[in-house]
């Protein structure tokens, strides 16, 4: 008897359980109804000088990603690039305000390194407004020993010239190459390494500890 109590309280504490469910599910969706049959009555009464307004606002916004992006490219933006000379790594930082840089070395952790390469030089291509770049650490002692490269594979996120993180060996990515392009985008942008954020005073870009 007490099992069959038992099993009966079970159902109808599930019931309540699975009414209350149903009861805020319902709520959401009407919620969500309410706010797209606002917006469809917003979109049916806009008049021709709205639509022109929204036509012209777009073209403007289009226009304005143009030229940004052509300036990226212009400066060399759109592909991975090896560093040729420390002249060269200097030269990069100062036009672009944005970087991030893949440390590496030929024989040390190179799974790690090509992977990351795969990622940057995809990355590279749609995120124009920053410029990625390879670092051959034995080739580049004096870069090394001035931006604080102790362990290969580092990867830095560079602002306005100045290092806001880094990204030492992969264990912030999962301790393996099973990150994708789209965890490492999200990486950058949880670093606020994205053009948006340029006009940010250099106090709220502290390199973490």
């Amino acid at each position: 008897m007490t099992e069959q109590r038992d099993y009966y309280e079970n159902e109808r504490k599930f019931a309540q359980l699975e009414n209350a469910v149903s009861k805020n599910l319902m709520n959401a969706l009407r919620a969500k109804e309410e706010e797209l049959d606002s917006e469809l009555n917003a979109i049916q009464n806009l008049n021709d000088d709205d639509f022109e307004k929204i036509q012209y606002n777009r073209k403007k916004r289009l226009l304005e990603k143009y030229k940004r992006d052509n300036h990226w490219r212009s400066l060399g933006h759109g592909e991975l690039t090896e560093c040729t000379s420390d002249t060269d790594f200097f030269t990069i930082s100062e036009n672009s305000p944005l970087l991030v840089v893949h440390c590496f070395k030929n024989d040390i952790g190179m799974e790690y390194s090509e992977y990351l390469n795969v990622i940057l030089e995809s990355l590279a291509k749609k995120r124009l407004d920053i410029k990625f770049i390879k670092l051959n650490v034995e080739r580049h002692p004096f870069l090394v020993s001035t931006l604080n490269v102790f362990v290969i594979p580092t990867v830095l996120l560079i602002k306005q010239m100045k290092v806001i993180h880094r990204l030492v060996g992969f264990d912030e990515m999962g301790g393996s190459v099973d990150f994708s392009e789209a965890d490492f985008n999200n990486l950058l942008n949880s670093y606020r390494i994205n053009e948006k954020f340029l006009t940010e005073k250099n106090s709220d870009d502290d390199e973490d500890a």
